[in-house]
């Protein structure tokens, strides 16, 4: 490993360090279903192929944590068609509702190294859609981790 700092916009090795579990885990497995287990309902159009980056980390004790990774959608997707280098804007307000089979969210936790490494527990709300969760600012990428608790959604 080298250090970004100079030009990176946070300390990622940090993050990734710190995080570990939730990034790198190989108990955790990718869902081929993600849409079953929670949709975002306000911000989708700005994410980076936002079902492909949900995992599920099942606990030994009955447990699991279903980790999101939000990414800010490039400003091109096409290599080398943006010159100037330019960034896309930080989004605001993402919001998500949670519904996972078979398990009820306790809590929502959102991580992220932008500027500075930062976690947080969200506040959360039962709508009809799930448990919803807002994250106020996405700038580069963000990751939630739900920990979820066996049984059914709370009313």
């Amino acid at each position: 490993c080298y250090d970004w700092k100079p030009v990176s916009t946070a300390d990622y090795f940090q993050f990734a360090t710190r995080y570990a579990g939730f990034i790198w885990d190989l108990a955790a497995r990718g869902l081929a279903d993600p849409e079953n287990w929670g949709t975002i309902t306000k911000g989708a159009e700005h994410l980076w192929m936002p079902g492909r980056y949900v995992t599920l980390r099942t606990l030994a004790d009955g447990r699991a944590q279903l980790i999101v990774h939000l990414i800010n959608s490039p400003v091109t997707e096409t290599l080398n068609a943006n010159p100037t280098c330019a960034l896309p804007p930080p989004r605001t307000d993402i919001t998500l509702a949670l519904h996972p089979p078979k398990y009820r969210v306790e809590r929502v936790w959102s991580m992220t190294a932008e500027p500075a490494l930062a976690q947080e527990a969200l506040p959360m709300t039962t709508t009809a859609a799930g448990t919803e969760v807002t994250v106020k600012k996405l700038r580069f990428w963000t990751m939630l981790v739900a920990e979820l608790a066996p049984g059914e959604a709370r009313p």
